[in-house]
């Protein structure tokens, strides 16, 4: 049983204690996620991320990534997770974005349930494009699907209002990628607090995988970056080995 002590004059608690009380009430023999509306099996299932790969398309071929005199730039963000390594390659992760020619963006979403506890979304200008995006994008994880769905965000009510609310059909191209490999970093984290206490100065290797891994591996050129093998290796390296 949970004890709560409280000081104050009677006038004060009263209400503190009617809240208190509305609270144990509401809390009794549930979890949180009951509360926030997610189950607590399903928060703990999608809660450890192995790797992921977040890829950005953008309106314009080539950088600068700006707006153009009067247009909007559109910047469309993917994120996969539980990456499969033996899929990734540069062209091929070039190639789930449409290749030279990119691909379709629109108010289409189409989503996938994963047996990881996770979920996958993709945009397109059609039903159809928002399907083949997101089928592309499961080529590269490791994840099962569960269930997909598809649906349209229609221009009414505050996306009427709003342009950067609403997605008109727009033509994005792959731009750059990067993976974060979380084994990795939590192996960096350990070897730099290993070395600290061994050393008793502090480290600068603290874990942060952009800076020691891919960072932004460029789609736009017609070829792929020429250390990009090594760059690779790096970062899909999900032994318990440390390499540093």
């Amino acid at each position: 049983m949970t004890e709560i002590i409280l000081s104050g004059t009677e006038e004060t608690l009263k209400p503190i204690i009617t809240l208190l009380v509305g609270i144990a009430q509401l809390l009794e023999d549930k979890d949180v996620g009951q509360i926030v509306g997610e189950p607590l099996d399903d928060q703990v299932a999608g809660m450890v991320h192995t790797s992921r790969l977040k890829l950005f398309c953008y309106s314009s071929k080539t950088p600068p990534y700006t707006n153009p005199i009067g247009k909007r730039l559109i910047k469309a963000e993917y994120q996969i997770p539980d990456i499969n390594p033996r899929r990734i390659t540069w062209q091929g992760v070039k190639d789930v974005c449409g290749g030279a020619n990119g691909f379709m963006w629109g108010s289409f979403l189409a989503t996938a349930k994963l047996d990881n506890g996770r979920w996958m979304h993709a945009y397109g200008a059609t039903e159809a494009d928002a399907e083949n995006m997101l089928q592309r994008m499961l080529t590269l994880t490791t994840a099962n699907v569960l269930s997909m769905g598809n649906t349209e965000l229609k221009k009414i009510g505050r996306r009427a209002k709003g342009e950067p609310l609403y997605r008109e059909p727009t033509r994005v191209y792959p731009a750059f990628f990067y993976i974060i490999n979380s084994k990795r970093i939590n192996k960096i984290n350990k070897r730099a607090t290993a070395q600290e206490q061994t050393t008793r100065q502090k480290s600068t290797l603290r874990g942060d995988f952009l800076e020691r891994g891919t960072g932004r591996i460029k789609l736009y050129p017609d070829r792929p970056p020429k250390d990009f093998g090594r760059i690779m290796a790096k970062a899909l390296d999900f032994s318990d080995s440390d390499f540093i």
